[in-house]
């Protein structure tokens, strides 16, 4: 039973002596982190960047408010608005006024035959179409 305990105890020390060198290996990531940290902060109020405002006291806002503004709906113009003026027929400077005697008469087209109603699948076939055609010319 004493053996027991004894490694038990033995055991528990092992963890522990474990659990402290990673404790100390965390603080000292800490340590470097914030030292880090702290040299980026001395170097940017020593050479602060070009876009950068001279006064240091001076913040400016992370969101400005847009010029001009995606969403132009507001209190002073009912919704549809622009949907109004968009349907007004704006005046054409050379209105469009078609007559009769002003179309040009275009030229009728020449009388094309219809396609056969039937494709044809053989060469025998379409020797026939070809004999018609010349026969009815």
């Amino acid at each position: 039973m004493e053996e027991k305990l004894d490694k038990l105890i033995s055991l528990m020390e092992t963890q522990n002596k474990a659990w402290q060198k990673s404790l100390q290996f965390l603080d000292g990531i800490h340590t470097v982190l914030v030292e880090k940290y702290r040299a980026a902060d001395l170097l940017l109020e020593e050479h602060p960047p070009m876009g950068a405002p001279r006064n240091a006291n001076t913040t400016t806002p992370l969101h400005k408010p847009r010029e001009n503004p995606l969403n132009t709906f507001g209190d002073g113009q009912p919704y549809g608005y622009d949907l109004e003026e968009e349907r007004k027929s704006t005046p054409q400077s050379f209105p469009a006024t078609a007559t009769s005697s002003e179309e040009v008469q275009q030229p009728q087209q020449a009388f094309k035959e219809p396609p056969p109603e039937v494709p044809m699948t053989s060469k025998a076939e379409m020797m026939e179409q070809v004999e018609k055609k010349e026969l009815s010319s």
